[in-house]
């Protein structure tokens, strides 16, 4: 039985319901297969209405249509001296239940042919819709719809640039809240309409979510975080954007089981930092461009965090020898410390023994880096991946010494603060030494000339296949060699601020391509 009380209940989630009018037939007195809901905001109106269209109001078993209210005519050519009551189109809203609605307007209730199909056969095929298409389809009839919500409880994972990516506008939050056993999210591409009040009923209606990834551009604050952790007690990855308005009070609330934290937030407040040791099974931290961040908080955060597999902590400024904890990290098997002024000869000289497992190292604009702390990098022993580039002080002696490591990744690219100090004879001769080299980006180097491809080609063995990043150098415009033993890659990995740019480079500046990576640079890049 439909009453005023149930359709209030039904659209009270949306704002403050101000009257909800049911319609009864002049003869019957029964109640007709409509009613209307005036709302004080114009917002609440709105998000009654977008809500509705994807299927996500109910009035006990029955699926809710609802559209704008159109005044009468007889209302609009009445006197103005007449008591009448206008009717606000972006404050009302008028709710249907979609199978009287069908009968009133005299449709048919007869199946379709698709309503004819084998039930695991249509399921199957509306399982190859995207998210969006499906939650349409939830509307044809009662057994798609009971189809569909079977598909939608079973779902773990919704990434916005595949479920929404042809919708042309944005979608509502409560899209998500059809999927009880969600499991990860994504919300980066900026296709939700984000609120806080959208954003606590999609948690309350998924308690299973253990994979968070907020927009960014100063959308979220303080209290968003604070509604992720008070209703997701088993969550697992929380991955906030640059542009986050974040102090650090809601961390705090940060569960145990939290594996991954991603914090690249200005506002960061260093005390509130102190909190993250709470996470006893992190495994990833990023905590990239946090200003004023000091050593005492950062070395207490870290020292409950002993499980700790990846820290990316760029922009820094205090040295690592200090806020890595004393024993060291032993499970630590990537660190990024690029662009950080506390980064010196003598943290490379404490990495091998905070450090001892390290397989990735980026060291990328560290200007407090020389020679004699590059030395001390053979003896990281299994270091596959290493970033010097934009470090000066990067020569034959150096690239001699790392000829004792598995390096599959090595880094020297250059910038516009000086020219780079090692020759081509040194590069030639750590390629032909190192068999795991697979990746070896030379972008903007001004030493290297056209020989060095003939010299790698005549050098390495026959099986070797190894791809080099020319972007910015002379052998930019040179074709492919012959030999399959190497392949230039003509990206410029080096950013615009960093490099002097041509007018031909600063004219196309914006038309660069997306830089690959060591797993597929093999691709053939885009002439």
């Amino acid at each position: 039985m439909i009453s005023k009380r149930t359709v209030f209940h039904a659209f009270e989630d949306f704002g403050f319901v101000k009257d909800v009018t049911l319609v009864r037939n002049k003869e019957s007195g029964q109640l007709r297969d409509f009613c209307f809901v005036t709302f004080t905001e114009r917002n609440a109106a709105l998000g009654a209405l977008e809500a509705a269209s994807v299927g996500s109001v109910w009035l006990g078993s029955r699926l809710v249509t609802a559209e704008p209210a159109r005044p009468r005519r007889s209302a609009a050519r009445a006197p103005q001296s007449l008591p009448t009551v206008p009717v606000s189109l972006a404050e009302s809203v008028t709710a249907e239940p979609r199978g009287q609605r069908r009968r009133r307007r005299g449709r048919s209730s007869g199946a379709c042919h698709a309503d004819r199909l084998p039930a695991e056969l249509l399921e199957q095929i509306l399982s190859l819709l995207p998210l969006r298409y499906q939650l349409t389809a939830q509307a044809v009839s009662r057994r798609w719809h009971a189809v569909v919500a079977g598909l939608l409880a079973r779902r773990a994972e919704i990434l916005l640039d595949r479920d929404f990516a042809d919708a042309g506008e944005r979608v509502s939050m409560d899209s998500a809240a059809h999927c009880p056993s969600l499991l990860s999210l994504d919300m980066s591409s900026g296709f939700f309409t984000f609120s806080q009040q959208r954003l606590r009923r999609l948690v309350r209606a998924c308690p299973l979510l253990e994979d968070v990834t907020l927009p960014s551009y100063y959308v979220c604050d303080e209290a968003t975080v604070l509604v992720l952790l008070r209703h997701l007690p088993r969550l697992r990855r929380l991955q906030l954007l640059p542009g986050t308005q974040l102090t650090g009070q809601s961390l705090a609330l940060l569960p145990g089981s939290l594996r991954q934290l991603s914090l690249p937030c200005g506002w960061l407040s260093s005390e509130h930092v102190r909190h993250v040791a709470r996470c006893h099974q992190l495994r990833e931290l990023e905590l990239t461009g946090v200003a004023r961040l000091k050593t005492a908080d950062l070395a207490a955060a870290l020292a409950g965090c002993r499980r700790l597999e990846r820290l990316s902590a760029a922009r820094l400024g205090p040295p690592p020898q200090l806020y890595l904890p004393p024993e060291g990290l032993a499970r630590l098997v990537s660190l990024d410390v690029s662009d950080a002024p506390g980064v010196t000869d003598e943290t490379l000289r404490r990495l091998p023994e905070l450090a001892p497992a390290l397989t990735a190292l980026n060291v990328q604009g560290c200007d407090g880096v020389t020679e004699s702390g590059l030395a001390h990098l053979d003896r990281l022993c299994h270091l596959q991946s290493l970033d010097v580039g934009y470090v000066c002080d990067v020569t034959d002696h150096v690239l001699y010494r790392l000829r004792a490591l598995p390096l599959r990744e090595l880094r020297l690219a250059q910038d516009a603060t000086g020219s780079a100090r090692f020759t081509e004879t040194g590069v030639v001769g750590l390629a032909v030494a190192l068999p795991s080299l697979a990746l070896l980006d030379l972008s903007c180097v001004d030493c290297i000339s056209e020989g060095l491809v003939e010299r790698l080609e005549s050098d390495l063995p026959d099986r070797r296949s190894l791809g080099v990043y020319v972007g910015g150098t002379s052998l930019e415009r040179c074709g492919q060699p012959t030999s399959d033993r190497v392949r230039l890659l003509r990206y410029i990995t080096v950013p615009g601020g960093r490099r002097l740019l041509t007018a031909e480079q600063l004219w196309n500046e914006s038309e660069e391509a997306e830089v690959p990576t060591i797993a597929d640079w093999r691709r053939p890049p885009c002439e």
